[in-house]
């Protein structure tokens, strides 16, 4: 079988999320490449990820399938000027490359060995390649990171009635958002973060489609699949915490103007709890941080436009400023509900960032 170098090292470059380096099972290390005429499909799988990746070549290879060690062959390919590389399956299916004058072999398996990838989804939804970049930068810089509790590795789609909303969750922060799915019937559906590495797989003139079913997601175009393994775990009840939490007085505040403050209140809190103290007055909010253990302190007072009763609250600096980078506007509305206990906001059309309160 006969390849363009660049064109082989392309495509293969794709299958990257599905070879990781933690695989317990010998046979996740190799790439199965089959050909049918001109076309290529090249599948791999980690058994939390397979990707399925097809391209048209401008060589007719006939009808063939067999298996290779993925990161000998991209190692190799990386050496290898961009010539017509042959390939050919030898003794215990080990494969042979030719280019040029030169020859090597590399390590093959049983293609019959493969785990099987397939994907029979209950729930499919129209999806682009947009709304995935906003999940990576809006919703995923909040899962949990815990590895006692991987359902926190997760995001939960809603959709109910005419709005559909995207949450993630984490013990100090927790996260919504509108998403449009255009006419689809209602449906509630968890997925995992390893979604956001099937970005570098797709073209934004690709056509995606979402689907689930009870164990696993498949987000696809018309040349690639990924399939992704969800967790066997029920997701936190996330929406009666925002159904418990309402604002009902709000600054709205120069969001970078805030940013720039808090990370110079972060520079000078303590480095034990992080701490930024808020504290709203008529159309003024007060930034201070203290580390009394190297006789540190940092106060300002920017202008907003706030005319409720004072309040002083304390946040974590750096999750607060998490939360303010996941914003896009110039102005964002900081919600709080008149207590120090409770729980401080972020929020515009569309999003509402949630963030733990800290003693003060």
């Amino acid at each position: 079988m006969k390849f363009h170098t660049q064109t082989l090292k392309y495509n293969l470059s794709k299958l990257a999320p599905s070879f990781t380096s933690n695989t317990m099972v010998p046979i996740c290390e190799f790439v199965k490449i089959k050909t049918e005429e001109e076309q290529v499909t090249l599948s791999g799988t980690d058994l939390n990820i397979s990707i399925e990746k097809q391209f048209q070549g401008d060589i007719d290879n006939g009808a063939n399938e067999f298996m290779v060690h993925y990161k000998s062959l991209v190692e190799y390919l990386k050496l290898v000027t961009d010539i017509e590389i042959e390939l050919t399956v030898g003794d215990k299916f080990s494969v042979g490359i030719k280019a040029g004058k030169s020859t090597a072999s590399i390590e093959g398996e049983d293609p019959s060995n493969m785990p099987k990838i397939g994907f029979n989804g209950t729930t499919s939804i129209s999806f682009s390649l947009d709304q995935l970049h906003v999940m990576k930068n809006k919703l995923f810089p909040f899962r949990g990171n815990d590895d006692l509790r991987p359902i926190m590795d997760c995001l939960l789609i809603e959709k109910k009635s005419e709005n559909a909303v995207a949450y993630m969750a984490s013990p100090h922060q927790s996260v919504m958002m509108d998403i449009d799915l255009g006419d689809v019937e209602d449906f509630k559906e968890v997925v995992h973060f390893r979604i956001v590495s099937a970005i570098d797989l797709f073209n934004d003139k690709d056509v995606l489609s979402l689907s689930f079913n009870s164990n696993e997601y498949c987000i696809s175009s018309e040349s690639c699949k990924f399939i992704g393994r969800n967790v066997d775990e029920k997701y936190p009840n996330i929406q009666q915490i925002f159904e418990g939490y309402v604002p009902d007085r709000f600054a709205e505040v120069d969001r970078k103007e805030l940013l720039a403050e808090l990370k110079k209140a972060k520079l000078f809190s303590s480095g034990e709890d992080d701490k930024a103290i808020l504290t709203f007055s008529e159309n003024e909010l007060a930034i201070k941080a203290i580390d009394p253990g190297y006789n540190k302190a940092y106060e300002n007072k920017i202008k907003v436009s706030y005319q409720d009763e004072s309040l002083t609250i304390a946040v974590s600096a750096t999750l607060f400023i998490k939360a303010l980078s996941s914003f896009e506007e110039e102005s964002v509305f900081i919600g709080h509900m008149g207590a120090e206990d409770k729980p401080l906001f972020v929020k515009t059309e569309g999003q509402l960032n949630l963030s733990m309160p800290m003693r003060l």
